[in-house]
């Protein structure tokens, strides 16, 4: 009996190990989807309620079996499809553990309303385009523009509706977020984003800058560094993607360098990255400011940025590795060098 008992013990132990461990993986954040990628992986791309639902025990189930993995399938009631179509006769299959073991698993009843990826698996049948975002999680689009347009550019104008439609502010900030999915976005939606960064609450003013900081206009970069001085927004712009490091434009430099000064690593490391990317002269006094900074990561991509700019003689650049072991010496060569020569051959402007 008493092996039993620990034959039993040792078996749930494992049991919730295995469980805890597949809900602790780390999921998609919000903003990291390509929008157009994803569109152009789909076969079928349609809004709409879920029917005639239901589910069966797989033929082959996980070991241990901790849960059970079940195949659903599911019809779609389309209210628009902005690719492909989804007819009455078309069945959408996916599988999913009971009980819920990942962040990947999912579970829909009968008139669930939402946006879907699909991708074709065989005649009168689908799966989810992407195993995340399949069922596209962000996107509340209970209002439907008139369809003046196609494809994404149709997609964005009745986002645009409904995120005019909505107050709850976690609602609000949630629709903004998927407007950070498009590569780019019409001038009328950049224009209609901008008023939600005076918002009161900061899950909204964050959102929406995150977007206006992928569309990369220099004036909304240098609000958003004003912005972004109070340390407590740290934690806080760790849930959005600014995806400033893609940034390539000269004229957005002395924003970009006003961001890597910010208190916020979200803002501070994208922006060096994209200093580092467009390689200007003018950036030099500021990498070298940089070479203090308080964060190893900012002195490091400084050092690096240095390194590409100048091409100083006998520099050919360290490591990371070698660059953290002799970080005092190379900072002080660099200062040296600043002072004696650099400073004139680049003048802060």
């Amino acid at each position: 009996m008493r092996g039993d008992s620990m034959l039993k013990l040792t078996t749930a132990v494992m049991l919730f190990a295995w469980v805890h461990s597949s809900l602790a993986e780390v999921g998609p954040t919000g903003g990291s989807y390509r929008l157009e990628a994803l569109f152009d992986a789909s076969d079928a791309v349609c809004v709409g309620t879920v029917v005639a639902i239901h589910g069966v025990a797989s033929a082959v189930q996980p070991q241990p079996p901790a849960a059970r993995l079940i195949l659903v399938t599911f019809g779609l009631s389309p209210a628009r499809c902005y690719k492909g179509a989804v007819g009455p006769s078309d069945a959408i299959e996916y599988t999913t553990h009971e009980p819920a073991v990942s962040l990947y698993d999912m579970s829909l009843t009968n008139g669930d309303y939402a946006l879907y990826f699909l991708k074709r698996s065989e005649a009168g049948k689908f799966t989810f385009a992407d195993r995340f975002w399949g069922r596209f999680h962000d996107a509340t689009l209970p209002l439907l523009a008139p369809p003046e347009r196609s494809g994404l550019a149709q997609l964005e104008t009745d986002i645009l509706l409904n995120l005019r439609a909505i107050a709850e502010p976690r609602a609000l900030s949630e629709e903004l977020l998927v407007l950070q999915g498009f590569d780019h976005l019409a001038p009328a939606t950049v224009a209609a984003v901008r008023p939600y960064v005076k918002d009161p609450d900061g899950r909204v003013a964050t959102a929406a800058f995150s977007v206006l900081a992928r569309n990369g206009a220099p004036d909304d970069l240098a609000a958003l560094c004003q912005y972004a001085q109070d340390p407590a927004l740290d934690s806080l712009a760790a849930n959005y993607g600014f995806n400033l490091g893609a940034i390539r434009d000269p004229t957005a430099r002395p924003a970009l360098e006003c961001l890597a000064r910010t208190p916020v690593r979200a803002l501070k490391y994208g922006a060096i990255q994209a200093i580092r990317a467009i390689k200007s002269p003018a950036s030099v006094p500021e990498l070298i400011r940089r070479l203090d900074d308080p964060d190893s990561h900012i002195q490091f991509s400084a050092y690096m940025a240095l390194c590409e700019i100048v091409h100083r003689k006998g520099d050919p650049g360290e490591g990371a590795g070698g660059f953290a072991r002799d970080r005092d010496v190379i900072v002080a060569a660099w200062k040296q060098w600043w002072n004696e020569t650099g400073r004139a051959q680049y003048p802060d402007r």
